[in-house]
């Protein structure tokens, strides 16, 4: 697999305060129940900082399970900030398409609110 490593740049030159990420850090150093493997912190496409905690490194192969949730949770937490999605509608609401075919009403009951929950 081939691999190109990201722009590096200093947390400052991309608008980002160091002592925030130290802060963050220092929080999870103290909470004994959070147990992190890797950081990185990306932004406008530079990467500002990262770091691995042992035993992990940044050459071990790592799994990473429900990382789509992540990026499908920020999507939606997005799109709710901006009006484009109501977390109490109707799934089928979204779909219009399908809306004669879904006579469950279970499924015609289910809120957007419900699947972004699982």
């Amino acid at each position: 697999m081939s691999t190109r490593p990201l722009p590096v740049s200093t947390p400052a030159a991309q608008g980002v305060d160091a002592r925030g990420v130290q802060a963050f850090l220092d929080a999870i150093e103290g909470r004994p129940g959070i147990e992190p493997h890797s950081l990185m912190i990306l932004r406008h496409g530079h990467l500002v900082a990262s770091g691995w905690w042992a035993p992990y490194t940044e050459d071990r192969v790592h799994l990473l399970y429900s990382l789509s949730k992540s990026f499908t949770s920020t999507a939606a937490g997005f799109a709710v900030a901006e009006g484009l999605l109501d977390l109490d509608a109707p799934v089928v609401s979204y779909f219009p398409e399908f809306d004669a075919d879904i006579t469950d009403p279970g499924s015609r009951a289910m809120r957007v609110r419900h699947v972004a929950a699982m």
